[in-house]
């Protein structure tokens, strides 16, 4: 779904991405701040691997940055 979306949202057509919205998506999953800085840094790595060029892969990493707060849903300690 991860590629669907990245698709989606870099000039592919929108009908790749049938998914639910970011915030549905993720809410039950309980994901962490360092869980999602995993997942950017696995990336980051990616790209590097496939030679995206700095430019679009700084605007990639910078829209996957402004759903954090769509995916990070950690419960408070008790």
């Amino acid at each position: 779904m991860l590629t669907a979306w990245v698709v989606a949202n870099t000039g592919g057509p929108p009908q790749v991405y049938a998914g639910r919205s970011m915030t549905d998506a993720h809410a039950h999953l309980t994901i962490t701040s360092r869980e999602f800085d995993i997942v950017m840094t696995e990336c980051r790595t990616t790209f590097h691997k496939f030679n995206v060029p700095e430019l679009e892969m700084e605007e990639l990493m910078s829209l996957l940055e402004s759903y954090r707060t769509r995916i990070v849903h950690s419960v408070p300690l008790a």
